[in-house]
C-alpha cells in the first residue's frame, strides 16, 4: 500500500473513530438505551483497532521509529493515541455519572488534538 493511501485510511479511520465517540457521547448524555448498542460498540472498537494498525503501517512506511533519537515526537504521539484509547473507553464504559463521562470525554479529545498536532509539526512536548 502507498503512503498516501496509508494517510488516507488512517484519516478517516481517526475520523470514524471521532464520530462514533461523539454520537455515543451524546447518546448516553441524552439516556438513550441505543448507546450501548451492539450496532455502535463493535464499529468503533474496529475503527480503534484500525488506528493502531494504520500507525504501525506509516511506521513501516515512513520509517519513522519511535523511542530512537530522532523519533521523540513520535513516542509522545503513540502515548497521547494511547490515552485518546483509554479515554474513549472510560467515557463510555467506566463510569456512570456524567459528569465523569463529560470529564473522560474532553479529555479522550484532548489526547487526539495533541497527538494531530504532534504529528503535523514534529515537535517534542516534553523533551
Amino acid at each position: 500500500m502507498s503512503l498516501n493511501a496509508m494517510l488516507q485510511l488512517h484519516f478517516t479511520v481517526i475520523g470514524l473513530s471521532v464520530l462514533f465517540l461523539i454520537i455515543r457521547y451524546l447518546m448516553l448524555m441524552s439516556n438513550s438505551p441505543r448507546a450501548n448498542s451492539k450496532g455502535l460498540k463493535i464499529p468503533a472498537h474496529i475503527f480503534n483497532l484500525l488506528i493502531i494498525l494504520s500507525g504501525l503501517g506509516l511506521i513501516h512506511l515512513t520509517g519513522y521509529r519511535p523511542f530512537s533519537a530522532g523519533g521523540g515526537w513520535l513516542t509522545e504521539k503513540l502515548l497521547f493515541v494511547v490515552g485518546y484509547l483509554v479515554f474513549d473507553y472510560l467515557t463510555l464504559q467506566r463510569f456512570n455519572s456524567k459528569l465523569m463521562k463529560s470529564i473522560m470525554f474532553i479529555l479522550a479529545i484532548a489526547c487526539l488534538v495533541i497527538a494531530a498536532k504532534l504529528a503535523v509539526f514534529k515537535v517534542v512536548l516534553f523533551g
